[in-house]
Formats: C-alpha cells, structure tokens, sequence
C-alpha cells in the first residue's frame, strides 16, 4: 500500500511539473541515458567568454529551458572540465539545492527542494516558478549524465537596497568561480541585474549599479544577453503587494527570424549595457512551483520596499 501511495504521489508531481510547464521532461527517478544530447540554440558557439550572464523575464517556461539548454552546450564544449551555473536563488538555499541535485529527482526529493522558504513565500515573483524547478532538474539529469557542472545560488535573503543585493550577488559570483575554477559561468538573473551599465534601462541616471556593471569593471571578457521574444505571458508582479503576482501578457521585442537564437551586437554594450541577446519565440507563463506540493507554507519575512526591490511603478515590461 507504501509502495502505490507513492507511486500515485510521485505522477502526481511529476504531471503537475509538465502541466506548469517547461520544455524538458519532468523529475524521473530513473536513471538517464549514457549519452545526452542538447537541444541547439543557433548562434550559441559565439558564446565563448568565460563570463555569460543571460537576462532574465522571470515566470516563463522558455527562458530557463533555453538557459539550461546552453548549460548543456558549454558543458559538452567543455567536457572533462567544470562549468558553473549561477541561479538567482538565495545562497542559503544551496544545501538543499546540492541535496537535490545528487539525488533522483523523485518526488521526495521534489518536496524535499520546496520546503525551502525560497520556494513557499508569499511574494512569488517568478524565480520560484515551476520552470525554475524543471531547471535544476534539467540540471540534475546533465550531471547524472556525466557533465561536470556545479550550481550556486548567488542571490541574497535580505538586504537593505538595490545597490546592496547587486553588490552582494556580483560578490557571490566571484566567490564562486574563486572557489570552483569553472572553464566558464553562466548566470541566470533578471535582466535588470546583468545589464553592464550603471542605471536602470528606463533611468540611466538612477544611483544604482546593477551585478552586470560590478561584474564588468572586474572582468572585462563578459558577455551579457539580455531577452527578446515573440511576446507571450509571464508570471511577475506588479507591485511589492504579493496580490498582484501572477501571469501577465508580454508584448513582442524582437518579431522577425528564426528562435531560439543568439545574436551578439558588441558595440550596443556601451548604450544598452548588453553585448547582444537571447531570440525566443513566444513565452509563456509559469506557475510558482510551491502548487505542486501541499506543504502548508511558511511564515513569510516582512516584505522589502518596493524601491529597494527594484520594483518600481513606471519600470516597463519586459524587465525583471
């Protein structure tokens, strides 16, 4: 009876993960193939720096799909050597992140990821998305496969402004390659945090220097994408108010050629503060993956300004 309870949980998980959507397969406790093949993304062999920070639209399926999918491109580039995969996940959460990965991605190990209060507060902004979740277990698979790659959440609990959680990310992503020597580092934030000049990208005046900008005065051989897409959905909030999370329409930035694709514009890093971008077609919104499991959830910490979140009520879509 054990046995078919958790047979039953485990599909349950397991279908609920592919109904919120990702484009690979959800959590498996079976053992992957020998060999592990990654879907393409043309124009991903321009992608040559050590240094790559890919611009998130948070709550989509697609984005970390595509960003899993270069993983596994720099990894099988770069077989035998390590790659580092930076998530906009609280460092905190990284025992249980390590725990996860090295196991079978069954669903135990899936509750397991998202009794942390990363995954169950109240302000689901979409980093902790469904999406995300089928992220680290795309990456769980690649290892299991045999690709040498090592995950850190860079991103802080707390902090006291914008400046600050920027600062301390660009700071755990030096730490990290410090630490690992990865042949090269991919990092997964919002696009508001890769961008590589100081500013946002609707106030070029504001005092704020996002990660990308710390990141770039320390080394100058980066390559930060920003996202354009066909449009679509995402899931995002509106406000600091955890109310006003949830999918959201997108407008198309970029409606013409084949996706997904990468398109380096180098001589735009000096207006835009990207070096190019991530060409998707149309997204579509991913749902906190906290529904997946009927955990009750955990008290959340009083909720950070809105202005200390980067949350601002004239920042345009498209921005996270």
């Amino acid at each position: 009876m054990i046995r078919i309870e958790r047979f039953f949980l485990a599909l349950a998980v397991a279908w609920g993960l592919t109904g919120c959507g990702s484009s690979h397969p959800a959590p498996s406790a079976h053992p992957p193939a020998a060999a592990f093949a990654c879907a393409e993304i043309a124009g991903e062999e321009k992608l040559t720096a050590p240094l790559l920070l890919i611009g998130d639209i948070h709550g989509t399926r697609e984005i970390p799909a595509a960003f899993g999918d270069l993983v596994c491109h720099a990894a099988s580039a770069h077989r035998g050597q390590t790659i580092l995969a930076g998530l906009e996940i609280p460092a905190d959460e990284q025992a249980a992140i390590d725990t996860f990965l090295a196991g079978a991605g069954d669903a135990a190990a899936i509750q397991a990821l998202l009794a942390g209060g990363f995954w169950r507060r109240d302000y689901q902004d979409g980093r902790s998305s469904a999406a995300m979740l089928s992220l680290l277990d795309e990456l769980r698979r690649q290892k299991k496969a045999g690709l040498r790659i090592v995950v850190r959440g860079i991103d802080l609990k707390r902090y006291d402004s914008a400046d600050d959680r920027d600062a301390g990310m660009a700071a755990n992503v030096e730490a990290a390659i410090d630490a690992v020597h990865p042949a090269q580092t991919l990092v997964l934030t919002g696009n508001v945090h890769t961008r590589t000049l100081h500013g946002y990208p609707w106030d070029a005046k504001a005092d704020y220097v996002p990660m990308g900008a710390h990141l770039r005065a320390k080394q100058a051989d980066l390559i930060a994408l920003d996202i354009k897409s066909l449009g679509g959905s995402a899931w995002m909030c509106a406000s600091a108010d955890p109310k006003e999370c949830g999918p959201h329409d997108l407008r198309p930035r970029e409606p013409n050629g084949p996706t997904p694709r990468v398109e380096l514009a180098p001589d735009a890093a000096a207006t835009l503060g990207y070096d190019g971008a991530l060409l998707l077609g149309p997204l579509t919104a991913s749902s906190p993956a906290r529904s997946l499991t009927p955990q009750p959830l955990s008290p959340s910490p009083p909720p950070t300004p809105a202005r200390e979140r980067g949350l601002k009520s004239d920042r345009p879509e498209g921005f996270s």
